[in-house]
């Protein structure tokens, strides 16, 4: 695909997670997802309405995932997911000292900052656990190393990023609309990753990718809530595995509705380059 001027990827037709080299046509984890048998019926289709179903699948599978990776193999998670909430912190921290100094009437500015800021951190930070996510998904092993890997993707990611939370700040009080929004746009990254798309390009995936299935996305968005909130009670702790889970969730969701929406486009040659199986 062609790339465009608006955050442009890495350039190349590679998949995270796929190992490299390899023999042509040789099956590969998570090769699966790329033919139509890989989707049972109970999954939703593109653009037919979801069937609820494809979030349990999601979640089913990344619990699998974690199982096979082992306290060991969600470290590279927990460091990354720990780096991105004291990053956000801080950002957060300043954005209420730049509101708390400024007179009466200068709210815009520490909004500004707040939603570009928080759109660049989300898009630094996401793209990178994306990375490790869509490796774990296709039966790899995440590596700390992702967040070197990431880097190329880092300005379409921010893009993206920036777009989905200035819309969701701008349009959240009317009706919702903001909600809307970001469901829809939910699966970017995921795709800006995978495809290696620009910012806007990642966000038509990720449109197009929903439709039919906002009401299966929307559930398993307030799944993730509540699971972080969950893993979040016992003093954090129960992050180190919900929050990987959740990641992960999100990985296996994207490439069942991925799959699903293009089940004739079998998955290309893998050619990625940091990839390790247990």
């Amino acid at each position: 695909m062609t790339q465009g001027n608006q955050g442009g990827g890495p350039t190349g037709a590679t998949h995270p997670g796929q190992p490299p080299g390899g023999m042509p046509g040789a099956a590969y984890p998570g090769a699966s997802y790329g033919h139509p048998g890989a989707i049972p019926g109970r999954v939703g289709g593109g653009g037919g309405g979801g069937s609820g179903w494809i979030t349990a699948e999601a979640f089913s599978a990344a619990w699998g995932d974690l199982q096979r990776l082992g306290f060991h193999g969600l470290l590279p998670f927990v460091f990354v997911l720990l780096g991105c909430f004291v990053a956000q912190g801080v950002w957060s921290g300043i954005t209420k000292l730049v509101f708390d100094t400024l007179p009466f009437g200068g709210i815009g500015i520490p909004l500004l900052i707040g939603v570009v800021g928080g759109g660049v951190l989300s898009g630094i930070g996401g793209s990178t656990i994306c990375l490790m996510a869509l490796t774990t998904a296709r039966g790899g092993t995440p590596s700390i190393e992702a967040a070197r890997d990431s880097i190329p993707y880092w300005p379409a990611a921010v893009v993206a990023s920036v777009i989905t939370q200035s819309v969701f700040s701008l349009t959240i009080a009317f009706c919702g609309l903001g909600v809307f929004f970001a469901i829809s746009w939910s699966l970017s990254l995921p795709a800006l990753v995978d495809r290696k798309l620009n910012g806007v390009e990642s966000l038509a995936e990720s449109w197009d990718l929903s439709e039919g299935r906002r009401v299966d996305l929307l559930i398993m968005n307030s799944l993730v809530l509540l699971f972080l909130c969950m893993g979040a009670i016992p003093c954090g702790l129960g992050l180190v595995v919900m929050a990987p889970l959740c990641c992960v969730g999100m990985a296996h969701f994207y490439l069942l509705a991925d799959a699903a929406s293009n089940p004739s486009c079998p998955p290309e040659p893998p050619i990625w380059g940091h990839y390790s199986r247990e």
